[in-house]
Protein backbone atom coordinates (compact mmCIF):
# COMPACT_ATOMS: atom_id res chain seq x y z
CA UNK A 1 0.00 0.00 0.00
CA UNK A 2 1.55 3.10 -1.05
CA UNK A 3 -1.44 5.41 1.23
CA UNK A 4 -4.15 5.15 2.96
CA UNK A 5 -6.88 4.79 -0.07
CA UNK A 6 -4.83 1.28 -0.94
CA UNK A 7 -5.39 0.21 2.41
CA UNK A 8 -9.03 1.37 2.57
CA UNK A 9 -9.29 -0.44 -0.83
CA UNK A 10 -7.62 -3.82 0.89
CA UNK A 11 -10.46 -3.90 3.52
CA UNK A 12 -13.34 -2.49 1.34
CA UNK A 13 -12.70 -5.60 -0.89
CA UNK A 14 -12.73 -7.87 2.32
CA UNK A 15 -15.70 -5.86 3.26
CA UNK A 16 -17.49 -6.64 0.10
CA UNK A 17 -16.73 -10.64 0.05
CA UNK A 18 -18.95 -10.77 3.58
CA UNK A 19 -21.50 -8.03 2.67
CA UNK A 20 -22.05 -10.43 -0.63
CA UNK A 21 -21.75 -13.53 1.59
CA UNK A 22 -19.54 -15.18 -0.83
CA UNK A 23 -17.68 -17.26 1.80
CA UNK A 24 -21.06 -18.60 3.02
CA UNK A 25 -22.07 -19.32 -0.61
CA UNK A 26 -18.67 -21.23 -1.69
CA UNK A 27 -19.25 -23.40 1.81
CA UNK A 28 -22.98 -23.92 0.61
CA UNK A 29 -21.05 -25.31 -2.84
CA UNK A 30 -18.18 -27.29 -1.70
CA UNK A 31 -19.82 -28.54 1.50
CA UNK A 32 -20.48 -32.14 -0.05
CA UNK A 33 -16.92 -32.00 -1.34
CA UNK A 34 -15.88 -30.93 2.24
CA UNK A 35 -17.97 -33.84 4.27
CA UNK A 36 -16.77 -36.43 1.39
CA UNK A 37 -12.65 -35.78 1.85
CA UNK A 38 -13.43 -35.89 6.03
CA UNK A 39 -15.42 -39.13 5.96
CA UNK A 40 -12.66 -40.39 3.40
CA UNK A 41 -9.61 -39.10 5.72
CA UNK A 42 -11.11 -40.72 8.82
CA UNK A 43 -12.05 -44.15 7.35
CA UNK A 44 -8.14 -43.94 5.78
CA UNK A 45 -7.06 -43.25 9.93
CA UNK A 46 -9.33 -45.97 10.91
CA UNK A 47 -7.86 -49.07 8.53
CA UNK A 48 -4.39 -47.31 8.98
CA UNK A 49 -3.63 -47.26 5.40
CA UNK A 50 -0.88 -45.17 3.47
CA UNK A 51 -1.63 -42.87 0.76
CA UNK A 52 0.79 -44.45 -2.35
CA UNK A 53 3.12 -41.90 -4.03
CA UNK A 54 0.38 -42.81 -7.26
CA UNK A 55 -2.65 -42.13 -4.87
CA UNK A 56 -1.34 -38.97 -4.37
CA UNK A 57 -0.36 -38.13 -7.93
CA UNK A 58 -4.42 -38.96 -8.26
CA UNK A 59 -5.31 -36.61 -5.51
CA UNK A 60 -3.15 -33.89 -6.51
CA UNK A 61 -4.48 -34.54 -10.07
CA UNK A 62 -8.14 -34.46 -9.14
CA UNK A 63 -7.70 -31.16 -6.85
CA UNK A 64 -6.47 -29.37 -9.88
CA UNK A 65 -9.42 -30.85 -11.82
CA UNK A 66 -12.02 -29.57 -9.72
CA UNK A 67 -9.85 -25.98 -9.27
CA UNK A 68 -10.21 -25.29 -12.51
CA UNK A 69 -13.72 -26.23 -12.88
CA UNK A 70 -14.66 -23.42 -10.02
CA UNK A 71 -12.39 -21.23 -11.26
CA UNK A 72 -14.79 -19.17 -12.80
CA UNK A 73 -16.70 -19.15 -9.92
CA UNK A 74 -14.06 -17.65 -7.82
CA UNK A 75 -12.96 -15.05 -10.86
CA UNK A 76 -16.52 -14.15 -10.48
CA UNK A 77 -17.03 -13.77 -6.54
CA UNK A 78 -13.10 -11.31 -6.85
CA UNK A 79 -14.77 -8.89 -9.73
CA UNK A 80 -17.88 -8.71 -7.04
CA UNK A 81 -15.73 -7.82 -4.26
CA UNK A 82 -13.23 -5.42 -6.20
CA UNK A 83 -16.90 -3.60 -7.85
CA UNK A 84 -18.03 -3.73 -4.39
CA UNK A 85 -14.78 -2.00 -2.81
CA UNK A 86 -14.62 0.51 -5.33
CA UNK A 87 -18.69 2.06 -4.71
CA UNK A 88 -17.31 1.71 -1.07
CA UNK A 89 -14.38 3.81 -1.76
CA UNK A 90 -16.09 5.81 -3.66
CA UNK A 91 -19.23 6.25 -0.67
CA UNK A 92 -16.31 6.66 1.64
CA UNK A 93 -14.96 9.77 -0.46
CA UNK A 94 -11.41 7.75 -1.19
CA UNK A 95 -10.12 7.34 -4.77
CA UNK A 96 -12.22 4.51 -6.43
CA UNK A 97 -8.90 3.51 -8.87
CA UNK A 98 -7.20 2.23 -5.63
CA UNK A 99 -8.97 -0.86 -5.82
CA UNK A 100 -7.03 -1.30 -9.58
CA UNK A 101 -3.84 -0.85 -8.29
CA UNK A 102 -4.09 -2.93 -5.58
CA UNK A 103 -5.33 -5.61 -8.27
CA UNK A 104 -2.36 -5.13 -10.05
CA UNK A 105 0.12 -5.08 -7.03
CA UNK A 106 -1.17 -8.43 -6.21
CA UNK A 107 -0.56 -9.61 -9.19
CA UNK A 108 2.77 -8.76 -9.61
CA UNK A 109 3.42 -10.20 -6.07
CA UNK A 110 2.09 -13.36 -7.44
CA UNK A 111 4.54 -13.34 -10.14
CA UNK A 112 7.42 -12.57 -8.17
CA UNK A 113 6.72 -15.40 -5.75
CA UNK A 114 6.49 -17.34 -8.93
CA UNK A 115 9.52 -16.85 -10.04
CA UNK A 116 11.42 -16.98 -6.93
CA UNK A 117 10.09 -20.13 -6.05
CA UNK A 118 11.11 -21.97 -9.21
CA UNK A 119 14.51 -20.16 -8.71
CA UNK A 120 14.60 -21.98 -5.52
CA UNK A 121 13.29 -25.35 -6.63
CA UNK A 122 10.02 -25.14 -4.61
CA UNK A 123 7.80 -25.90 -7.33
CA UNK A 124 4.04 -25.04 -7.61
CA UNK A 125 3.13 -23.03 -4.31
CA UNK A 126 -0.66 -24.20 -3.32
CA UNK A 127 -2.20 -20.58 -3.76
CA UNK A 128 -5.59 -20.09 -5.25
CA UNK A 129 -4.91 -16.66 -6.79
CA UNK A 130 -2.57 -17.99 -9.27
CA UNK A 131 -5.26 -19.26 -10.94
CA UNK A 132 -7.49 -16.20 -11.61
CA UNK A 133 -6.95 -14.16 -14.79
CA UNK A 134 -5.84 -11.01 -13.55
CA UNK A 135 -5.99 -9.18 -17.20
CA UNK A 136 -9.51 -9.82 -17.39
CA UNK A 137 -10.13 -8.71 -13.92
CA UNK A 138 -8.33 -5.37 -14.70
CA UNK A 139 -10.37 -4.49 -17.86
CA UNK A 140 -13.70 -5.62 -16.29
CA UNK A 141 -13.05 -3.33 -13.33
CA UNK A 142 -11.88 -0.21 -15.27
CA UNK A 143 -14.76 -0.73 -17.34
CA UNK A 144 -16.85 -0.67 -14.47
CA UNK A 145 -14.70 2.30 -13.33
CA UNK A 146 -15.45 4.26 -16.63
CA UNK A 147 -19.07 3.54 -16.60
CA UNK A 148 -19.88 4.53 -12.85
CA UNK A 149 -17.35 6.25 -11.83
CA UNK A 150 -15.05 7.90 -13.86
CA UNK A 151 -16.38 11.34 -12.72
CA UNK A 152 -15.95 10.98 -9.03
CA UNK A 153 -12.42 12.24 -7.75
CA UNK A 154 -11.52 10.65 -4.68
CA UNK A 155 -9.03 12.19 -2.43
CA UNK A 156 -6.50 11.34 0.22
CA UNK A 157 -7.02 12.09 4.10
CA UNK A 158 -5.17 14.75 3.78
CA UNK A 159 -6.94 16.57 0.98
CA UNK A 160 -10.34 15.31 2.49
CA UNK A 161 -9.33 16.88 6.12
CA UNK A 162 -8.06 20.41 4.32
CA UNK A 163 -11.24 20.29 2.68
CA UNK A 164 -13.02 20.01 6.33
CA UNK A 165 -11.29 22.61 7.75
CA UNK A 166 -10.64 25.35 5.42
Amino acid sequence: CENEADLAAIIAHEMAHIIMSHGLQEQQERGLKVKLESRFEALEDEAGWDESDAEAELSVMAMRAYDFIVKPRLQNYELEADTGAMLLLARAGYDSRAILRMVEAMENALRKQEFSTRDMGEGDLDEPFRSLDFTKRRKDLESFWKKHLSGFRGATLKERFQRVFK
